[in-house]
């Protein structure tokens, strides 16, 4: 007999309030409905594969090799593909004759050198402010970036004063790595 007086009270308030009310209802319904087939069944999907990723990780914890004579090699060769210190300014050539080639110009930039502690190479920081259009940019970057694994871009900011233009100006920040004689 309640859910008779429930359905009459429910008709009463829903009369009494409106479209708000059955929206509201509508609403709580439906959030309802996604807690219970969607929220729900994650919860206990993402919890059984905590469970079951414990033993993997435990299993590949324990047969994690311990780096060996290879890994120390490979930082070798790493480091021997370095440019050394006097060759440092055939790339910033190279770099400056690519510019060249793609129609980019640049204008003078700033140039610093930062020692990494006692780490057998040093940082060559390069500001470049250049102006050219985004595909001569672009084509720019990515030819010095593929010709010398030794240069790292590290920032690049474009301005463009007017939509118009094709012209924009960007900033190249820029870090190149050598070898410590």
């Amino acid at each position: 007999m309640k859910p008779v007086w429930l359905m009459a009270h429910l008709r009463y308030r829903l009369h009494q309030h409106g479209w708000p009310a059955a929206a509201g209802l509508a609403l709580l319904l439906a959030a309802l409905g996604v807690m219970l087939l969607g929220v729900v069944p994650m919860q206990q999907k993402t919890a059984q594969m905590a469970r079951d990723q414990a033993p993997l990780r435990l299993r590949m914890v324990a047969s994690a090799e311990i780096p060996d004579a290879d890994a120390s090699q490979a930082a070798r060769a790493g480091l021997n593909s370095l440019p050394d210190a006097a060759q440092a300014l055939d790339v910033i050539a190279s770099l400056h004759s690519a510019a060249q080639r793609h129609g980019v110009a640049l204008a003078s930039g700033e140039y610093r050198v930062v020692r990494e502690g006692k780490a057998p190479w040093q940082r060559y920081r390069v500001s470049l402010p250049a102006r050219g259009t985004y595909p001569q940019l672009r084509a720019w970057m990515a030819e010095w970036m593929n010709a010398s694994p030794a240069v790292v871009l590290d920032e690049f900011g474009l301005r463009r004063d007017d939509v118009a233009q094709d012209t924009v100006e960007a900033r190249i920040q820029l870090s190149l790595f050598v070898r410590v004689p």
